[in-house]
């Protein structure tokens, strides 16, 4: 045990080792290497187009050592831009006030209410205790994934992840228990299975984010690029006909690779649903919290979903079709959600509402919001 301790010992400080020699070539390599491309002629770029050149292998270089927090050397970026007389501060700065921000930061708020009254647990939970999943380890190993995936389509690939943990951690809990039962001790880091289910919930967090454009943040940011840079405007409804398919496929590969890598040792594991069911019970009934913010997730589920819809009844030409994307884009569907978060109150008498700012607050990745402007 001592043996084992002193390997997990040096194993993280060969880690943090290695992250301060990155942080450090990064520090001052990056700014080198921005004045070295700024000083070497490049034929055919202006000379804001050079100077914006070096800001990006600059502000590109930092994002991957770290030298300094993502979120700062996003707004390093614009700084430099304005400073080197490359664009104007208002034009600069123009990009953290694109509606993509309020689309993430609806999406945010909505996640933040879903896991503080308990909506992610209940959904998860309810998956796990379908009567298709039972004992089985395979299916377990299934529906385990498909929570992480489905989730992490409208919750964020870390939340989902972490909402899932204590799950998978309950589950294997169980089968270490039965295991001792039947008189097999299993230690659950080397037991194989333990692996792979704890792999599978972290694959499926990632898959799941595919599944619709808030699922992940590079969705957003790629959508953003083609709207701005290419004129090329994906619906939320379109995003997600493509995005189940892709979202599909990954998650098919990675359950057939890690059951391959990961398989079970037992046909039957005991306890699994008497571990589910009790989890569930312990849930309750619904609370208005959570009617509520299922309410407010449906609400902007329909708006952004409607522009399909109508699509497909009316044509793509159609003057309602023009009218409601005008009227209801992406970002206004996510803010509706969520500000309706604020309006509808769980107790009226005592002015409570389904969400505060200062739990809300809480909820929204303001670094990534810094992160998609700068960008």
């Amino acid at each position: 045990m001592r043996k084992l301790g002193q390997e997990a010992l040096e194993i993280k400080r060969n880690e943090q080792s290695f992250d301060r020699k990155r942080k450090t070539i990064g520090m001052f390599g990056a700014p080198l290497l921005a004045i070295l491309i700024f000083f070497t002629p490049i034929d055919g770029l202006s000379v804001e187009a050079h100077k914006l050149l070096s800001i990006m292998v600059l502000v590109s270089l930092w994002w991957i050592t770290e030298p300094v927090p993502i979120p700062v050397t996003s707004l390093i970026g614009p700084v430099l831009a304005v400073v080197t007389g490359v664009v104007k501060g208002s034009d600069a700065f123009a990009a953290f006030a694109n509606p993509m921000i309020f689309l993430f930061m609806g999406g945010f708020i909505l996640a933040k209410a879903m896991m503080l009254h308990g909506l992610d647990k209940r959904f998860s939970y309810w998956l796990l205790s379908m009567s298709w999943v039972g004992s089985n380890p395979r299916r377990i190993f299934l529906a385990i994934g498909l929570a992480a995936a489905l989730c992490s389509g409208w919750v964020s690939n870390t939340a989902t992840a972490a909402m899932m943990l204590p799950i998978s951690l309950g589950l294997l809990s169980a089968i270490k228990d039965m295991m001792a039962a039947n008189g097999k001790d299993i230690d659950l880091s080397d037991y194989k299975y333990a692996t792979g289910l704890m792999l599978m919930t972290a694959y499926a967090a990632s898959i799941g984010g595919v599944l619709t454009p808030i699922g992940t943040p590079p969705n957003l940011i790629m959508l953003g690029f083609l709207d701005q840079m290419a004129n090329i405007h994906i619906s939320f409804f379109e995003w997600m006909t493509w995005g189940l398919i892709a979202m599909v496929l990954y998650f098919v590969i990675a359950y057939v690779v890690l059951m391959k890598l990961f398989p079970p040792d037992v046909d039957k594991i005991e306890g699994a649903e008497e571990f589910i069911a009790q989890r569930t019970k312990e849930l309750g009934e619904w609370t208005r919290a959570q009617k509520n913010t299922l309410f407010c997730f449906v609400v902007a589920v329909i708006l952004w979903v409607a522009p399909g819809v109508l699509s497909i009844v009316m044509g793509t030409t159609s003057p309602v079709l023009t009218m409601y994307n005008r009227l209801f884009p992406e970002e206004i569907a996510a803010m509706a959600g969520a500000l309706l978060l604020f309006i509808i109150p769980v107790d009226f008498n005592k002015r409570k509402f389904t969400i505060k700012w200062e739990e809300a607050k809480e909820g929204i990745e303001w670094g990534t919001l810094i992160l998609f402007g700068g960008g």
